[in-house]
């Protein structure tokens, strides 16, 4: 919706997993994976729901890619990583220079940074555009009709 109105929005998706990041938590999970605020601890150094600290080699050279990321983003209103870094970039035409982190545009909401060890680079198709099914879902007058019950 935001990019959209010319707003500059940028997506991503997180790809980075170490089981320990879940703690005891991880035991009642059906999935292992990447999950909804698994960055944090590579972001500030601290689990939120476990006491886990990046502290592998993985995991600290992917909180040191996620750092650089987030703040270029805070310092220059773009985030990118200069190179060399020691995640692996999809795109190796930007290897020389910088992991380039692109804006959504108007024309194509479902593109999104991935962001990983084994792969980080610019992907289509986020989440496989579940999203536009979600919109089509609020936009159908669903939302309308269970606000009445």
């Amino acid at each position: 919706m935001q990019a959209r109105l010319g707003n500059e929005v940028y997506l991503y998706c997180f790809e980075h997993f170490n089981p320990a990041g879940f703690g005891l938590a991880g035991l009642l999970f059906p999935f292992k994976g990447a999950t909804h605020c698994s960055e944090l601890p590579y972001l500030f150094g601290k689990g939120v729901i476990s006491n886990f600290f990046p502290t592998s080699p993985d995991d600290v050279a992917m909180a040191e890619c996620l750092t650089s990321l987030f703040t270029n983003f805070a310092r220059t209103g773009r985030p990118f990583i200069l190179s060399p870094m020691p995640c692996t970039v999809i795109d190796q035409q930007q290897e020389a220079a910088a992991v380039r982190w692109d804006p959504l545009s108007a024309e194509n909401t479902l593109r999104y940074m991935a962001i990983g060890l084994k792969a980080m680079g610019m992907r289509e198709n986020f989440r496989d555009g579940l999203l536009c099914e979600w919109r089509r879902w609020f936009d159908s007058g669903y939302m309308e009709l269970d606000s009445k019950i």
